[in-house]
């Protein structure tokens, strides 16, 4: 990878102020301070973007000269009095409410506020918080308790659309939920699975468990069946939910490749990338494991364990439940670590300088997992070595196929990428494992 750089002279950056979980803020003042004494009042309104109403109770914070704090009054207006004349950020907070910066911090930035001759009173906007609500029973009307519910959200980053899960919920012993504090957007929603079956067999050896399956709102069992649920500002959403018992099933194997006393980690996943809470049994002496009650579906069986030098180990078997699943034989295998080279080109007197900078590496590299998951699987470069003789690193990767991403780090461009004969690009890369690893090289340039 070859990374070019324009040479000019960086402006010295300026300081930033604490942040909060409101609007985050940065002090900077406009207008020099007057000379003389004068002091102004700072007057506003907090008011919800909804219904126009005042919002009662609200914090509200300005930053002259050091942070002064005050409470919105019963009618949502606020006043700060001996200010001095000049500007400052204003940050209002309030349980149940977002500002504009938290539903959207790349598109809004810090509200400021000024003091002095003529300024006027302020008005800061709220959005109230959405709800998701309801009641999960069986075919009978039963109350179903204790079973988890999650909420998944789709958002675009780096120019491509990712999922994100939001925290859930968890329904009461009379099969209630609810899940608060939800900015504006859709919304996918699943309940289930339950962690043990609501009927057994006559003898536990024998299948014929039944027990909740995953639901993905409004009834399918796939996430590509369900819709979305779209929450405005304030609105509060009633979902309620009937769920038949479904047949459970065990899943039995053992696992190798692993030191003898090493502990193993084993993880079940569903066909969207999320680990479910399923009774899962391992004999660190034998090897043999179990895995009880688990619904029919499409799923990843993942383990994870360490070398006697502390070096990963993983292995993931795709299983497909139909029924009871036994003699399953997984094999950990080391991960690999792929060294990153870089070298910087100049052409201009004086850009030298900034690769000569101690630990600074001209660009960060990932590796994007192409899975069937919707989460997605990064792995980071990392520094290694010494201080004054650090590199780059990529550890710990699973073989499989990526994408190669490379951001720049500072006024640079990517000219060229070179990848070991191991490593085959297509603009993706598929990592196979090999006898001996060569390295990741990346020609930096600069101009």
């Amino acid at each position: 990878m070859l990374l070019v750089l324009s040479y000019f002279d960086l402006p010295i950056p300026f300081a930033e102020g604490p942040q909060s979980e409101g609007i985050q803020y940065r002090v900077s003042f406009g207008p020099p301070q007057n000379s003389n004494d004068d002091k102004y009042t700072l007057t506003g309104t907090v008011v919800n973007s909804a219904t126009g109403g005042p919002i009662r109770g609200a914090l509200v914070q300005v930053y002259f000269n050091g942070q002064s704090s005050i409470l919105t009054g019963s009618d949502g207006k606020f006043q700060f009095d001996g200010l001095p004349a000049g500007q400052s950020s204003i940050n209002v907070r309030k349980p149940g409410f977002f500002s504009e910066i938290d539903i959207q911090p790349s598109a809004f930035h810090q509200r400021m506020v000024a003091t002095g001759p003529g300024s006027s009173p302020v008005v800061v906007k709220l959005i109230p918080e959405g709800v998701i609500y309801g009641r999960i029973s069986s075919e009978d009307g039963e109350p179903i308790a204790g079973l988890p519910v999650a909420l998944l959200e789709q958002s675009l980053q780096n120019g491509r659309k990712s999922w994100q899960q939001r925290p859930g919920a968890q329904t009461d012993e009379d099969g209630n939920f609810r899940i608060a504090e939800l900015p504006p957007g859709n919304y996918f929603l699943s309940s289930g699975p339950g962690r043990d079956p609501v009927t057994f067999p006559a003898k536990l050896s024998q299948p014929g468990a039944q027990g909740i399956p995953v639901v993905y709102y409004p009834a399918g069992t796939d996430l590509s069946a369900a819709a979305p649920i779209s929450v405005a500002p304030g609105q509060k959403i009633e979902i309620n939910l009937t769920i038949p018992p479904q047949p459970f099933y065990r899943i039995s194997g053992a696992i190798s490749g692993y030191p003898p006393g090493q502990s193993v980690s084993l993880q079940l996943r569903n066909p969207v990338g999320m680990f479910l809470p399923y009774n899962l049994h391992f004999d660190t002496a034998t090897g043999a494991f179990h895995i009880l009650w688990v619904p029919a579906g499409a799923y990843t069986l993942q383990a994870d364990s360490l070398d006697a030098h502390g070096h990963a180990l993983i292995a993931t078997v795709p299983l497909t439940v139909n029924s009871e699943l036994s003699g399953i034989h997984v094999v950990l295998l080391p991960t690999v670590n792929i060294p990153i080279r870089m070298s910087v080109i100049t052409s201009r007197t004086g850009a030298e300088r900034f690769s000569q900078q101690e630990n600074y590496f001209p660009a960060y590299v990932q590796l994007v997992a192409h899975s069937s998951s919707m989460f997605e699987r990064r792995y980071g470069s990392q520094q290694v070595g010494e201080r004054g003789s650090a590199s780059l690193e990529l550890q710990n990767i699973v073989p499989g196929s990526y994408t190669v991403e490379i951001n720049a780090n500072g006024p640079l461009y990517v000219q060229s990428l070179c990848l070991a004969p191991w490593i085959y690009w297509n603009p993706t890369c598929q990592l196979r494992r090999a006898p001996r690893l060569s390295r990741l090289r990346l020609p930096c340039a600069m101009t």
